[in-house]
């Protein structure tokens, strides 16, 4: 090695130059170093040597087209589609499993026949109340009722064997005359305000479980003598409605019309019909019918195109169920009492009118909802589908 500043030959592992007495350039390059290093240490500094592999981007970087070529407008909104949803979201590409489709189904069943029932429920709440029972038996004519069969019998028929009419006295009183007296009387106000107290305890809750006393049935022709003297040609004296009130009592006609007595009969609890329509109950129907779409939205990892298919259908499909129910309440009762002239169907004809309504416009509103998700749906997959054939070209 020779010196820098002399050109004297030096040693290898000479420190000083023994002709000019200068320090080697080796020595001073390791000082400099070394400083360097103490005040990178000083100013607490720390370099890492490791060589990292480049950053990659997450974000779309839509290709670049060449000099004075347009893009349409279309093209623009479908790439833009795919930037916000496609690519940003790689789950929306990919296919839902057969096994979560099945899974869905199945839990949308229930789903379904909550949404059926709960909406009906609601249909007879708004629809169906003492009210507007009571003024649908107010409508009805008379003559037509009497003429309804129930098990084979007329309605009047029905009334006269209950009294055991006949036997009240001696004029021999037959089931025409009193079909006429019926006729004529003020029967339809009579029973529309009782059906009123009926309806509002079954459906409502309201008010001490409802019946027709003794003294209000004699009270009843009491108040229609003029009429019954029309019918019968006889006056009715005191001793007619004593008897009348003899007969009630043997009969039990009193108890037979408690709600309570319905329920012995029929094995049915008509007294706790009206936990149902309370609207505490349905909110709670109405609540388990939402855990059950957002489950059927779980299972589906929230995939739009296919939670939007299953609402559609139980949208649709319930709408069609309760659309049904509608039509078939009213227009449906009304031609089962023309081929069968039963007291049923005359009545239900009459009486659910509001239901019908309720229920038929609840119908359709769902039916029109269903084809707007479904429509959705198709939207969404069509989208789907043009996007990604333009990003595979």
């Amino acid at each position: 090695m020779k010196c820098k500043y002399c050109g004297n030959d030096m040693g290898e592992d000479a420190v000083f130059c023994n002709n000019c007495g200068k320090k080697s350039e080796s020595v001073i390059s390791l000082e400099k170093d070394s400083d360097k290093a103490e005040e990178l240490r000083n100013d607490d500094v720390f370099i890492d040597t490791e060589e990292k592999p480049p950053e990659i981007s997450e974000e779309y970087i839509p290709p670049t087209l060449p000099e004075n070529q347009d893009i349409s407008e279309e093209e623009t909104q479908d790439t833009q589609y795919f930037e916000n949803t496609i690519y940003k979201d790689s789950r929306h590409t990919e296919k839902t499993g057969f096994g979560k489709l099945v899974c869905s189904f199945f839990v949308m069943i229930p789903a379904l026949v909550l949404f059926v029932c709960v909406s009906l429920c609601f249909c007879v709440k708004l629809g169906v109340s003492g009210k507007t029972s009571a003024n649908a038996v107010r409508n009805m004519k008379t003559s037509v009722l009497m003429d309804t069969e129930s098990n084979g019998e007329n309605f009047s028929d029905i009334i006269y064997d209950s009294i055991d009419f006949g036997n009240i006295n001696d004029e021999g009183i037959n089931k025409s005359q009193f079909r006429d007296f019926m006729v004529n009387s003020d029967f339809l106000d009579f029973a529309s305000e009782k059906v009123g107290l009926y309806v509002d305890y079954i459906i409502n809750g309201k008010g001490t479980e409802p019946t027709v006393t003794t003294n209000e049935m004699v009270e009843f022709f009491k108040r229609n003598s003029d009429s019954a003297e029309k019918a019968f040609n006889y006056s009715m004296k005191k001793g007619d409605y004593n008897a009348i009130r003899k007969q009630l009592d043997r009969k039990e006609a009193a108890a037979n019309l408690l709600i309570s007595s319905w329920s012995v009969k029929t094995d049915f609890n008509f007294g706790k019909l009206n936990y149902v329509f309370q609207y505490i109950t349905l909110g709670i129907f109405t609540a388990l019918t939402v855990v059950l779409f957002i489950w059927i939205a779980v299972i589906l990892d929230r995939k739009a195109k296919y939670v939007l298919g299953f609402y559609g259908n139980i949208f649709f499909f319930g709408g069609i169920i309760i659309l049904l129910a509608g039509i078939l309440s009213v227009p449906g009762s009304a031609v089962a009492y023309i081929y069968t002239g039963e007291l049923l169907f005359y009545a239900g004809s009459t009486m659910l009118v509001p239901f019908a309504l309720f229920a038929s416009a609840t119908g359709l509103f769902d039916i029109t909802v269903g084809v707007i998700l479904k429509s959705i749906k198709k939207l969404i997959k069509k989208r789907e589908k043009i996007a990604i054939e333009k990003t595979g070209n």
